[in-house]
């Protein structure tokens, strides 16, 4: 019998479970410590403007470089794990499956973010394009997938809200504005996307 967890009622491998946990540990970690190293290389380098500056200036020829480009490569990492553990979800459906792949893939443009720099030119900038469009593709094929399965109310709201408000600040907003509401949308996103997986992990309550 089916939950309303997307997974089936019964006995399930203790590895199973295990990956389960991971994966949703890895996303509550992967926006998290994002969020943490923003702010730590915000504070090495105080002459970043939110809002005025890209994000990606953090990570250019300045202190907080280490910082923020370690960021990008940790939570790319940890992005990939949560993928794995999404693509089971919901209910094992081919645009879950395809969902959590897709995100494995943006997850993989962001590490690429913080290997090649911004003082890395077009190589950086085509990193950034592609982890965006990535990560955007994703969250469209994520949101059907959870419209689809019945029972997914607060994380489909979550994915609409946070495709809604980014779309909207690339609207109405200056590109490093924009990037930056994006990027906290996206940390919010992941992040609660880990913790609704982590809970509905089998043996969760």
């Amino acid at each position: 019998m089916q939950s309303e967890t997307g997974y089936v009622s019964g006995s399930f491998p203790r590895g199973r479970i295990f990956r389960c946990r991971a994966a949703g540990v890895a996303g509550i970690a992967s926006g998290g410590l994002f969020a943490l190293f923003w702010l730590s290389a915000v504070i090495v380098n105080p002459e970043w403007r939110f809002g005025v500056d890209t994000l990606s200036e953090l990570g250019g020829d300045v202190p907080s470089r280490w910082l923020f480009n370690l960021g990008c490569m940790t939570s790319g990492v940890l992005g990939v794990i949560l993928s794995y553990g999404l693509c089971g979800k919901p209910s094992q459906s081919r645009a879950g499956r395809l969902g959590g792949a897709l995100l494995a893939v943006a997850s993989a443009g962001l590490i690429l973010v913080g290997v090649f720099s911004i003082e890395r030119g077009d190589a950086h900038s085509a990193a950034t394009v592609f982890f965006f469009t990535a990560v955007a593709v994703a969250a469209f094929v994520i949101l059907y997938a959870l419209i689809t399965v019945e029972g997914y109310r607060w994380p489909t709201v979550l994915t609409g809200a946070v495709i809604a408000v980014s779309l909207a600040s690339l609207a109405l907003f200056p590109i490093p504005l924009a990037e930056a509401v994006t990027v906290i949308c996206l940390l919010c996103w992941i992040s609660g996307m880990g913790y609704w997986l982590l809970r509905s992990c089998p043996g969760e309550k």
